[in-house]
């Protein structure tokens, strides 16, 4: 077994692992995918994903960032390359190495080469398995093969190999013990078709994962209440109610249509009428929606990009996003009042009821029809900005800021239908 990659998604972390497996004897690819699909194919990767995200997985960024730069007499060597060092960089331990030897070094580890100390971690903290998804790769097979027959393929004890992708979610640090469900999945892929499968993978991961900005909801701070108190009810279970009552209307009624909608629209012969988005006569632009309407191209295109039903009668198209999602974090932003910008000490102010200003942006994961009715935890971050025309990128660079100490809501139902 291989861990090829680790990276870090809006959900969490991906690892993709490759793996060989000695078929038994009287094996056949539906006897293997039964395998994959069971509990102790979830403790046999448990077993290998932790101990390597443990060890093996690169340090912190900042570590990297805050590395001293310190000048050697020559005669002390680079233990990684065993040169001599005129310029070094030192690390926290005391131990001091070339810079680009130490810098490839700490990519793939976390630990000092000489003393093995070890330093925070690229992907530190908790994670449960949120799925396991798992192709397995049988050589090339006759082009006119049916999918019954290829899961009935005889294996005659060959080793085979198998591409496994891991998702993890991050949870508390502290919780009550809690379960969560792992979704499983295998598939299997001739040799042929990999590269197609890899490329779809990729895609699909892509459009797993949605973020939705809500713009300045705005929150009247009840009398006695500090900005200090803001943040907190901003990290408790009530703050991820309040955001699923707004979000998930929203989400049913105000989403695009597919793009295939707008991508296929038909041209129609001028008419008569007015385009009803823009109350203009109809021209040569004409199109056809399904529903049998017509609009200027241009004016039913902006609307489906902002709707996802006919101006007209209502119709509802296909969305662009739809199923089944879980909130899986909420980054608020409280805008500060001019009032209080210049204030030195603005968390311990009272805020005298007033009404804020907040910028929230909810990050959801979408899940299989299987996990639907799962329970998930939902990352809580918030922070307090200043206003002006840079509040976007503000945003931005609180909520990175706020990870290292991030508040995650119990684990609740956070499963919505859109």
């Amino acid at each position: 077994m291989s861990l090829k990659a680790v990276t870090r998604t809006p959900a969490g972390l991906n690892v993709r692992v490759t793996v060989r497996y000695p078929a038994p004897a009287d094996a056949k690819v539906r006897d293997v995918l039964g395998l994959f699909r069971s509990a102790a194919w979830v403790n046999f990767m448990v077993r290998y994903v932790v101990p390597y995200l443990k060890t093996s997985t690169p340090v912190n960024k900042e570590v990297l960032e805050n590395l001293e730069q310190i000048s050697c007499s020559g005669d002390d060597e680079c233990v990684i390359c065993m040169n001599a060092m005129n310029d070094a960089v030192k690390l926290p331990c005391g131990h001091i190495f070339h810079t680009g030897c130490i810098d490839a070094w700490l990519r793939m580890r976390s630990t000092c080469p000489t003393c093995r100390h070890r330093f925070q971690n690229e992907f530190s903290g908790r994670y449960a398995f949120r799925g396991i998804n798992t192709a397995l790769i049988v050589d090339d097979v006759g082009a006119g093969m049916s999918p019954a027959q290829l899961q009935d393929l005889d294996l005659c004890g060959k080793t085979v190999k198998a591409i496994v992708h891991v998702s993890l979610i991050p949870v508390a640090q502290n919780p009550d013990r809690q379960t969560y469900p792992c979704e499983l999945n295998a598939i299997v892929v001739p040799q042929s078709k990999l590269t197609q499968h890899i490329e779809a993978r990729v895609a699909k991961r892509k459009a797993d994962d949605c973020a939705v900005d809500v713009k300045h909801p705005r929150y009247k701070v009840p009398a006695g209440f500090t900005m200090s108190d803001v943040l907190s009810m901003l990290h408790t279970p009530a703050w991820v109610a309040f955001i699923t009552r707004y979000i998930v209307p929203y989400l049913k009624h105000s989403t695009p249509a597919n793009k295939t909608v707008w991508e296929n629209l038909c041209p129609a012969p001028t008419d008569d009428g007015d385009c009803a988005v823009c109350m203009q006569a109809l021209d040569a632009t004409t199109v056809r929606v399904a529903c049998g309407h017509l609009f200027h191209s241009t004016c039913i295109e902006t609307w489906l990009k902002l709707r996802s039903t006919c101006p007209t009668c209502r119709h509802q198209f296909p969305k662009e996003v739809s199923g089944s999602f879980a909130i899986r974090a909420i980054n608020t932003a409280v805008v500060l009042p001019d009032a209080l910008v210049a204030s030195s000490d603005v968390m311990a102010q009272e805020m005298l009821g007033e009404t804020l200003s907040t910028i929230v942006r909810v990050t959801l994961v979408q899940l299989s029809p299987t996990a639907a009715a799962g329970r998930f935890p939902c990352e809580l971050n918030a922070a307090v900005i200043r206003a002006g025309p840079s509040t976007a990128v503000a945003l931005d660079n609180a909520v990175k800021r706020s990870h290292s100490d991030t508040t995650r809501a119990p684990a609740g139902k956070r499963t919505r239908s859109c």
